[in-house]
């Protein structure tokens, strides 16, 4: 009689604590219940159904931190940082006779001819063949007609004017033109990477308005000449290429494939190519993977024209807010000369004029700056006007294989020079 009393009251006020959602007291509760061994009502039995899920959703949590973790060791294993050898910081400042004039500016007068003497060889065999087949297929007067039509292109590409940009020609001109000294000014952006450690061996990487793909040819040459002074942790590099005009996009590649990965310094190398309108933001922003890119790198940087600026720096600001690595950087490489012009700034030899100035660019692109370097063949911040043929002449490295290209097809009666007048800006997103 007692038991069956006891039995009531320890359900009922088992009841009681549910009502009251006090979970401790109910399973202290219950526990007694269960001990006494007295048939358990439905509520009871749905109570210790309850108690075994909290269970088995303890065990699955606890197995799921445990392979999270395992996870997070294999790919810190993985994705080692890419220690700085001093060696090859030593050869690369004396190879580009690299000279830090102030915190700021660094004056770039050398080459490291080894790798861009190859590269340029390599170049200018693809482009002329190229051309040539490309020139056999009409009259002479056709031909020069397309690379006036080419060149004019690329003239209107720099400042924006031109988003439509398509002439057959267009990507063999860039080639001669700009292609090199591209790879040139990426090659040492990356190479201050480096030397602040913050390269890994797995490096993801987003290029907007990516033309011919430079920045990857700046980073393979890099680490190319790294490999030399270093074993190097094998780099896989996934590369993603956004770019208006597919026909820079396919010729970049083409030659990639044949040079680049010709190489007996091997790394992997995933490329994904999108050829967008990036002002048309909603028809790829679901073919790149979120918060995946360690950088967003705009390389060769365009200034639109004012009406059209602020629309292009909020698709810039919804990339970087939506596909960056919460621990990713922005790299920008931006001609000194542009970057004044586009706000009516005359440059000086001030470095607080130019820090103003980066500091306007930036805000316009919902950034917060890092650090800069401004990478000058001249060391002055200000053009050094006619002047400078003679000085580059006289000073800077030739470009001897290309130079003959140039005179054949763009008509250039000079030697071409590798040259500088570069802002590297690494910058992460206003939170």
């Amino acid at each position: 009689m007692f038991h069956w009393i006891e039995n009531w009251l320890r359900s009922r006020n088992f009841q009681t604590a549910l009502l009251r959602q006090d979970w401790r007291q109910a399973k202290q509760l219950f526990k007694v219940i269960e001990q006494s061994g007295q048939r358990l009502s439905l509520l009871e039995k749905s109570f210790k159904q309850r108690i075994q899920l909290e269970k088995q959703l303890l065990t699955l949590t606890n197995e799921n931190s445990t392979l999270s973790n395992k996870l997070d060791a294999c790919l810190s294993q993985r994705r080692q940082t890419i220690i700085s050898d001093l060696a090859f910081i030593k050869h690369v400042y004396h190879s580009f006779q690299l000279v830090k004039l102030d915190p700021y500016l660094v004056k770039v007068t050398g080459l490291e001819t080894d790798v861009f003497y190859d590269l340029e060889k390599n170049l200018t065999n693809f482009v002329d063949s190229e051309v040539q087949n490309f020139a056999e297929k009409m009259s002479a007067q056709d031909f020069q007609s397309k690379l006036k039509e080419a060149m004019n292109d690329l003239e209107e590409i720099k400042y924006g004017v031109n988003l439509e940009y398509c002439q057959s020609l267009t990507p063999y001109v860039y080639f001669i033109k700009y292609f090199l000294d591209n790879v040139y000014h990426g090659y040492l952006a990356w190479f201050l990477l480096y030397e602040a450690g913050l390269l890994t061996s797995q490096i993801n990487i987003l290029d907007i308005s990516a033309g011919t793909g430079t920045v990857a040819y700046g980073l393979a040459l890099m680490l190319l000449s790294a490999s030399k002074y270093q074993r190097l942790p094998q780099p896989h590099v996934c590369y993603c290429s956004l770019e208006q005009q597919a026909a820079l996009q396919y010729r970049g590649l083409q030659f990639w494939r044949r040079y680049i990965q010709q190489k007996p310094f091997s790394f992997n190398t995933y490329t994904y190519f999108e050829t967008v309108d990036i002002l048309n933001f909603k028809s790829y922003t679901e073919k790149i993977v979120d918060h995946f890119f360690d950088f967003i790198v705009l390389a060769n940087f365009c200034f639109f024209p004012p009406q059209k600026r602020l629309e292009v720096y909020e698709i810039y600001k919804h990339i970087f807010q939506s596909k960056l690595t919460t621990n990713g950087h922005i790299l920008i490489i931006v001609k000194g000369t542009q970057l004044f012009n586009t706000y009516n700034i005359s440059q000086s030899e001030y470095s607080g004029q130019e820090q103003v100035v980066i500091d306007i660019f930036l805000e316009e692109l919902g950034l917060k700056l890092e650090w800069y370097k401004y990478l000058s063949s001249t060391g002055k911040r200000m053009p050094m006007g006619l002047e400078f043929a003679q000085f580059a002449k006289d000073t800077l490295p030739p470009q001897p294989y290309m130079s003959n290209l140039r005179k054949r097809y763009l008509k250039e009666p000079f030697i071409a020079n590798y040259k500088i007048d570069d802002y590297i800006i690494l910058a992460k997103p206003i939170s």
